[in-house]
């Protein structure tokens, strides 16, 4: 598997997961998000939450993100 070139973005995302203790839905971490990046777009936000589970990115808490699967409800569940 190749690795992931960097993003601030997606940094911010991920920075985001690590933090919180809920299983928030794509359109909540669109909401922090657009917060610091205001052009940032909801489908950017898809688009790297399924690059972090496919990559198999870390939570802080050494949870894996692969952990949380995207439903068709368009929300992160464990």
């Amino acid at each position: 598997m190749a690795k992931l070139n960097y993003s601030r973005q997606r940094e911010a995302i991920l920075d985001f997961l690590c933090h919180t203790t809920s299983h928030p839905t794509a359109e909540e971490v669109y909401m922090y998000i657009r917060d610091i990046y205001p052009n940032i777009s909801l489908g950017t936000v898809y688009r790297n939450l399924a690059l972090l589970v496919e990559h198999g990115q870390q939570h802080s808490s050494h949870r894996n993100i692969s952990h949380h699967i995207l439903t068709t409800e368009h929300s992160l569940i464990e």
